[in-house]
């Protein structure tokens, strides 16, 4: 069994007492909405995670966050580790062809806190897979049920 893993700045985690440098670890996000239940989404085939890599990274808090653009009246969806880092990207437009880079005015509705990415991914492909601007508002309101139904 892992140990609980001890931070050691930057992008080194210890696990085990054995260094792994997280950056040979990416996987993109599609990748992982493909492999959380087999569910097919547009995007990339990436490879899917390792066993160690989906061990390691249940230590980590992820969170599903939705964020909101006035300019184009327009809800996003996303995970991450950090989502006010990850906003910051979306409002720089870091990727020039993704649906964020409508805007620049992207503004943090709500971040849902998860145990681990696997329960994030779920929460995400299911939250996107309802296409409603209501569920969406509604979700921002009350969400400590959709944490619930997607703990292990």
């Amino acid at each position: 069994m892992l140990a609980h893993p001890e931070v050691s700045g930057g992008l080194e985690r210890y696990i085990n007492n054995v260094e792994v440098d997280l950056k040979y670890w990416d996987v993109s996000s599609a990748g992982l909405e493909r492999y959380v239940d087999n569910v097919e989404v547009t995007g990339s085939n990436p490879v899917r995670p390792t066993l160690l890599q989906q061990k390691c990274w249940s230590f980590f808090m992820h969170y599903l966050y939705i964020i909101y653009s006035k300019k184009i009246d327009q809800f996003y969806i996303g995970e991450s580790e950090d989502p006010e880092t990850r906003l910051v990207k979306h409002n720089n437009k870091l990727h020039k062809h993704a649906f964020t880079s409508r805007a620049d005015d992207w503004e943090l509705k709500v971040s849902i806190a998860f145990p681990n990415i696997i329960q994030a991914k779920k929460a995400e492909v299911f939250v996107k897979k309802m296409k409603s601007r209501r569920f969406n508002e509604a979700l921002i309101k009350e969400n400590r049920w959709l944490v619930e139904k997607f703990s292990e």
